[in-house]
């Protein structure tokens, strides 16, 4: 009788447990289920926002200076005239800087003008500029730009919106309407500047598609692990991403720098005076 007893405690102890069990399970399995189907992408992107928002303040990135088209530069132009790049270009290279990076497109110029630009593009491998690979309005490299030029100095500055129309992620790397692989204007002007510092961008090693640069091994640096990031790929399972459907190309979420004051900043109308500090701009390496 005792045993029989005992028996039944112990069944109903499995019973409570199996119940607990069951129920633990239902409701991880539920959240599996939720995340899977992408209902919880607005709170995952609502919690990367809130993330930005409150990270310590950092300093302004000693590594890039952003030249302003101010004002007083444009002397009320629209845009700057193709002498006044031209002219921006020669005076940012006085300084010896170890990249520019020319967010502006030129696709056809006065013969003179194009004549003088691709000078400069052919003297100055470091100098990038870009195009516009995705519709609508696709730009083009400045006309007459040698095929092997336009594809190490040339990057694509399309980028890819969110639903709620907020910008956190960026192209790396996207194939254009030929089907040719063309890298960002971004990665090219950080290929450019991390070549110089002994780095070179290959493949990654944990995803094969995704991108990194390390520094190669050589001699008996070759046992030794190579020094280098790999930058994480965005897919359509990644986070809040779940039901993107326009995650296409090599993509990563942007890590933005925190703080009032990312940059420093300098006006081009200041580039030729005694105003402007020189080390600002050249090469620190």
């Amino acid at each position: 009788m005792i045993s029989n007893q005992s028996h039944l405690r112990q069944l109903k102890t499995l019973l409570r447990r199996s119940l607990k069990w069951r129920v633990g399970f239902g409701i991880i399995s539920l959240v599996m289920f939720t995340r899977a189907v992408g209902l919880f992408s607005n709170l995952e992107l609502l919690a990367i926002d809130t993330f930005f928002v409150y990270r310590a303040e950092e300093r302004p990135d000693p590594y890039i200076t952003i030249i302003g088209l101010d004002t007083d530069y444009l002397q009320g132009q629209e845009t700057v005239s193709d002498t006044q790049l031209i002219e921006l270009i020669q005076t940012l290279y006085t300084h010896q800087p170890a990249v520019v990076g020319l967010n502006l497109t030129r696709e056809a110029l006065p013969s003179k003008d194009r004549q003088t630009l691709l000078t400069l593009f052919a003297d100055h491998s470091t100098l990038i500029s870009v195009e516009k690979i995705l519709p609508p309005n696709p730009t083009f490299p400045l006309e007459g730009l040698p095929e092997k030029t336009a594809k190490a100095q040339i990057g694509f500055n399309d980028q890819s919106i969110d639903r709620d129309g907020r910008l956190r992620r960026m192209f790396l790397g996207l194939e254009d309407s030929n089907r040719q692989f063309k890298k960002s204007f971004s990665l090219t002007i950080c290929e450019v500047y991390l070549s110089t510092q002994g780095y070179e961008l290959v493949n990654g090693h944990i995803d094969q598609d995704a991108m990194r640069f390390e520094r190669p091994l050589k001699g008996r640096q070759m046992r030794q692990r190579p020094v280098g990031v790999e930058i994480p790929r965005l897919i359509p399972s990644s986070g809040g991403y779940t039901r993107e459907l326009g995650i296409q190309g090599v993509q990563t979420l942007v890590n933005f720098r925190a703080g009032t004051r990312p940059f420093e900043v300098i006006n081009a109308s200041d580039l030729g005076t005694i105003l402007l500090k020189s080390e600002s701009l050249k090469s620190p390496g």
